[in-house]
């Protein structure tokens, strides 16, 4: 549990940053519309466009986790099980993407001793 509940601070406190991020873009380059709009749509899953970039950052995120070994997930205790539930969800309504998950999700079970603690048992 203390993985998930940590996970789950980290990221609010990320929308936090996020969100004043925007509040700073905007008042300091109010003349760019486009990007404004383009990053709203972004937030708000607004488009295909948008849907698409979206899974593909979330994907990017877990190759960059692979990468790094898992340093992460076993810095927080994290499962392979809440991995997938966590996720998962994030990459409905673009197939393409989704396939990549699916196929690194399996990479990530095959590599479960390496990425993983050898004590989490899915939170």
């Amino acid at each position: 549990m203390r993985g998930i509940r940590r996970f789950i601070k980290l990221m609010k406190k990320k929308q936090v940053k996020e969100r004043e991020a925007m509040r700073r873009l905007s008042d300091e380059f109010g003349e760019f519309v486009d990007l404004h709009e383009s990053i709203e749509n972004y937030e708000n899953q607004a488009d295909e466009e948008a849907k698409f970039v979206y899974a593909v950052d979330k994907l990017i995120s877990m190759i960059n986790v692979y990468q790094d070994n898992g340093r992460s997930l076993r810095k927080d205790n994290v499962s392979l099980e809440t991995v997938k539930r966590l996720k998962s969800g994030e990459f409905e309504g673009v197939p393409e993407v989704k396939k990549l998950y699916e196929d690194l999700i399996e990479v990530f079970a095959e590599e479960k001793d390496r990425l993983f603690n050898k004590n989490t048992s899915g939170e």
